[in-house]
C-alpha cells in the first residue's frame, strides 16, 4: 500500500479497519480514529463514523468519514484549523482518505467539498467513486 503523505512516512493499516497511525518524522501525524455517533434515541447508526486527522503545534485537522456495511466510506466533512491552512493539509487528509478507499476495496461517496475538488484535480481517483 502507498502512503499518501512524505516518502519517509511509514505507514500501517489493517484489513478490519482498526485504528492506524501514519508516523512521520516531523512532529505531526495523520491518523485514523473512531468516534462514537449515537442518534438522539441512543441507537448506534449503520456506519462506523470515523476521522482522518493531523496533527501539529497542537492543532488538529480532520476529514471525517463513515463506512458501512455495503463497502461503502462516506466522506462527510473536512475542517482545517486557521493555524494550519495553507499547507497542503485538507488535500493530504483527502488523498490520505481516497487512497485508503482503494486499499480497501471501498466504493467512495463524496459529500465533503474539498473532497470533491480533490477528485476534480486529480482524475486518477474518479473510478472510486461509486454510481
Amino acid at each position: 500500500m502507498g502512503c499518501p503523505l512524505l516518502a519517509t512516512t511509514a505507514c500501517r493499516l489493517s484489513s478490519d479497519f482498526a485504528p492506524a497511525i501514519f508516523d512521520l518524522r516531523s512532529p505531526s501525524k495523520i491518523h485514523l480514529s473512531y468516534l462514537a455517533d449515537l442518534m438522539s434515541n441512543g441507537d448506534k447508526r449503520s456506519g462506523l463514523r470515523s476521522r482522518f486527522e493531523f496533527e501539529d503545534d497542537g492543532e488538529t485537522a480532520y476529514l471525517e468519514f463513515e463506512i458501512d456495511s455495503g463497502g461503502w466510506i462516506t466522506l462527510w466533512h473536512t475542517e482545517v484549523p486557521p493555524l494550519l491552512r495553507g499547507r497542503g493539509v485538507a488535500g493530504e487528509l483527502a488523498k490520505t482518505a481516497l487512497e485508503y478507499a482503494r486499499d480497501n476495496k471501498l466504493k467512495v461517496d463524496v459529500i465533503c467539498p474539498v473532497v470533491a475538488d480533490y477528485i476534480e484535480k486529480h482524475p486518477e481517483y474518479r473510478t472510486l467513486v461509486g454510481k
